[in-house]
């Protein structure tokens, strides 16, 4: 791995990403970010009795993932990561001069797997869903967790925007700390064997995302495998959910479990939950998996 430059690193530690119960060839080379020098396989198990203490609780916890494009609708697209070899460096920063000098200016457009968007909008919308994301972000930080994509490997993926969240932090004066921040990973891991159970086997859940037909009923039938007692559903735009209102029953306020996959209008439509009694768990692409296990290998740490 190449040297990782020191703007890159925003916070005091970095760890080695271990989470026990797991194969480690899967995050083999896989640092993390972290505000303390700690073993990664406790900080996981604290932020499994989190979750858990939460649902015991009826406690609501927003546990939301950032990574690259929750980083670009936030920040606007930043220069290239100076890991990058000489040419494809270069190859990108003048991509990234031609295509984001002004990026805001054509509005925001983006996907998590072909056909799947996380995002569609003008202009317009992009200036008013960032003001409604960062008082979200803000609500996250203060109210619950950040699973923030703040971890190196072999390729450089979102570290380039890592300085800009650092700046938007302390403007903000927020910091992450171990009682709202864990690494991104480890949503991913505790929605799959052997951890899984914790948030399936007999949970009444909700679910917060834009399936419908044939696609919702094959979500449904394998979160059913993995246990679950109920299944309620809570639609939302496809592709516009960073502006939407939403109007959860109480009924679905009293679930165990949000499950949600809103793509960057998550941290929107989490202000709306905040009457919700449990957890809301960010699984983004995972829906997508569960609707299609054949690609959830093309995520890392992603297991159905």
């Amino acid at each position: 791995m190449r040297e990782i430059p020191k703007e890159y690193i925003i916070l005091d530690h970095l760890i080695n990403f271990i989470v026990p119960g797991l194969d480690p060839k899967l995050f083999e080379n896989l640092t993390t970010l972290s505000p303390v020098d700690q073993n990664c396989s406790d900080w996981f198990n604290k932020f499994v009795s989190m979750i858990v203490k939460s649902i015991e609780s009826k406690t609501f916890l927003p546990t939301l993932r950032a990574s690259d494009g929750e980083y670009r609708f936030l920040f606007c697209d930043q220069k290239p990561s100076k890991r990058h070899t000489f040419w494809e460096y270069y190859k990108r920063l003048i991509l990234y001069w031609i295509d984001y000098v002004n990026p805001i200016k054509s509005g925001f457009h983006g996907i998590t797997s072909p056909g799947v968007s996380v995002g569609d909008y003008s202009r317009v919308e992009w200036i008013a869903g960032r003001i409604n994301s960062e008082s979200g972000l803000r609500l996250v930080l203060s109210k619950g967790i950040l699973a923030a994509h703040l971890s190196f490997s072999h390729t450089p993926f979102q570290e380039h925007f890592h300085p800009e969240l650092e700046r938007w932090l302390k403007n903000n004066k927020l910091n992450l700390a171990l009682e709202n921040y864990v690494p991104f990973y480890f949503v991913y891991t505790l929605l799959q064997e052997p951890y899984r159970h914790i948030v399936f086997s007999d949970r009444r859940i909700l679910l917060v995302h834009s399936a419908s037909g044939e696609k919702r009923d094959r979500i449904e039938t394998a979160l059913y495998k993995y246990g679950a007692r109920s299944i309620d559903w809570l639609s939302i735009s496809r592709n516009k959910s960073v502006l939407e209102t939403i109007s959860p029953s109480r009924d679905q306020l009293n679930n165990d479990i949000c499950l949600m996959g809103a793509g960057v209008g998550k941290f929107n439509i989490v202000k709306q939950l905040t009457d919700f009694k449990g957890p809301v768990l960010d699984a983004g692409y995972y829906f997508e998996a569960w609707a299609n296990p054949d690609i959830a290998s093309k995520r890392t740490l992603c297991s159905v």
